[in-house]
């Protein structure tokens, strides 16, 4: 997806107007109009406002990663056995199985994730 897609599909998903998007970004209503077709594009520091106001990384909303969250949760910490692990560690974890490892964890975590939504 494409930066003027993620833009409206990021205001929509938060039940926003155009207007809204232009208070926070201190422009005119057109200036996001153009943004979300893709006329123009946000300078920086508004497309950082941005990533921030919807808690999302930059690299996210340019298309670059699928990941949706911002890139400082894999600094989260997660206790485990009474051991700390950051979400980003325990992704490295994951990264360095082979492709049955990969498969396996995949087939389980899909098996918790309907176990938790049955509660």
């Amino acid at each position: 997806m494409k930066l003027p897609e993620m833009m409206a599909e990021l205001r929509k998903d938060r039940g926003l107007l155009q207007k809204d998007i232009a208070r926070l970004l201190g422009v005119s209503i057109g200036t996001v109009s153009n943004y979300e077709t893709g006329v123009h594009n946000p300078e920086i520091e508004s497309l950082i406002k941005l990533a921030d106001y919807f808690d999302v990384s930059v690299d996210y909303m340019l298309g670059r990663v699928k990941f949706r969250s911002r890139l400082d949760v894999l600094n989260s910490p997660i206790i485990l056995n009474n051991k700390e692990i950051t979400a980003g560690e325990l992704l490295n974890d994951i990264l360095t199985l082979s492709n049955d490892g990969k498969k396996a964890l995949i087939d389980y975590l899909e098996l918790l994730i309907m176990r938790e939504q049955r509660c």
